[in-house]
């Protein structure tokens, strides 16, 4: 009797044993050639069409889905303002912008790779357009394909509904609010039914308090680090707004209206300086200069980094005149209103694709001056500059004007 219970028990530990041996086989298989994913799939639609033919065509079950939200638009943009005769290049370049489809996907088994939130299919196939390159660079040349990188011999599995909102560099400002916020917009007919949210594991005050507008409180986000894999068994995947630095107006609306209420409405007008001197690079090398001009012209010198996303918002609302380098900060153009705006840039970083459609799409005023980056002789750090207060005071005579 008793060697008969030990034989049963036995027999059921082998099985658990084996059992897990099976699924960890599972998973080292569907990881083959093992070095790296198998390919990219560059349409999500088109890759759930075939399974799901298949898929039905055996079990007559319907796995994976999409919804489309919005669909492919071309929009077209005024040409800034500025002191020089002619329009600087890379503005030319951002007059005409196509923004492509946008659907919400639903996944029934999928892998998310590294606080970018990549999207590895059950064939070990990258998806590209939850990458964020977008023409812009190469996915192979992404950390996804080095030697390695994805292959794991133990991998976790969620079967809860999890939906991805992390982006490449989401833990920056910009890309928080202008990449991950919207894609909460493609999730609002599920997202009571949503258990998790993933992020990136590096995140900041601002990313806590600006999910709060939503509901989402910090027990509910899975924070994935650099190197994580996890299998979802219920994966849903809204499309990236836009091509980095050019988010489409549906998301700028969307995002600005989530945070903009009675109690942030516009109190007065100020002139605001937005200083860089806490930033790692592309700094101001005579700011002490440049504030004191602005000062004595009535300026508000803020370092938005030393205050909460609701004091940001609050400043923002109240400007009337906007100056800052190109930097995560102008973000924050997201909340102004009727105002107009000076982005200065250094020679070694001309990004007009964020900031100058950001403005254009709100319908501001929005000017643009170059910095030097070179001074007494020397070439300056990368990102650095020297801002020539002539031309500073200039282009505001022009702003008042």
């Amino acid at each position: 009797m008793i060697t008969t219970h030990l034989i049963v028990i036995l027999l059921d530990i082998n099985k658990g044993r084996m059992k897990s041996l099976l699924v960890a086989l599972k998973n080292v298989l569907r990881q083959f050639p093992f070095i790296m994913p198998k390919g990219i799939v560059y349409s999500a639609k088109d890759w759930i069409n075939e399974n799901n033919y298949y898929t039905n065509w055996c079990t007559q079950t319907n796995s994976s889905w999409y919804i489309n939200a919005y669909p492919e638009n071309i929009i077209y943009y005024s040409k800034p303002n500025s002191i020089y005769n002619e329009l600087n290049v890379y503005f030319k370049s951002e007059l005409i912008k196509k923004h492509l489809e946008v659907n919400l996907y639903y996944f029934q088994g999928a892998y998310v790779f590294s606080d970018y939130g990549n999207v590895i299919s059950k064939d070990n196939k990258v998806f590209d357009e939850f990458c964020h390159y977008f023409g812009t660079n190469d996915i192979k040349k992404g950390n996804i394909f080095k030697p390695f990188a994805t292959f794991k011999t133990q991998i976790e599995k969620i079967k809860s509904n999890t939906a991805v909102i992390a982006t490449p560099d989401s833990s920056n400002y910009y890309h928080w609010m202008m990449d991950s916020l919207p894609r909460l917009h493609l999730l609002e007919k599920f997202i009571d039914s949503i258990d998790y949210f993933i992020v990136p594991e590096k995140l900041y005050s601002f990313h806590i308090e600006s999910l709060k507008y939503w509901g989402i409180e910090e027990d509910r986000l899975i924070k994935m680090k650099k190197t994580d894999k996890i299998y979802f068994e219920n994966l849903y995947v809204p499309s990236l707004p836009g091509s980095v630095g050019n988010s489409p107006l549906w998301a700028v609306e969307y995002v600005r209206q989530k945070f903009i209420n009675d109690n942030n409405d516009c109190l007065s007008k100020e002139y605001v300086y937005l200083s860089r001197i806490n930033a790692r690079e592309r700094h101001i090398i005579n700011e002490n200069e440049v504030i004191e001009l602005l000062r004595n012209r009535g300026f508000q010198i803020y370092e938005m980094s030393e205050h909460t996303l609701a004091e940001q918002i609050k400043i923002i609302r109240n400007a009337k005149i906007i100056v800052s380098a190109h930097g995560a900060a102008l973000t924050n153009l997201l909340f102004a209103s009727n105002c107009q705006v000076l982005e200065i840039f250094s020679l070694d970083c001309i990004r007009p694709d964020c900031y100058f459609t950001l403005a254009s799409q709100l319908g501001l005023d929005y000017w643009y001056l170059m910095g030097e980056n070179y001074h007494d002789g020397k070439k300056l750090a990368w990102g650095d500059m020297y801002l020539n207060t002539n031309n500073l005071t200039l282009t505001l005579d022009k702003i008042l004007s």
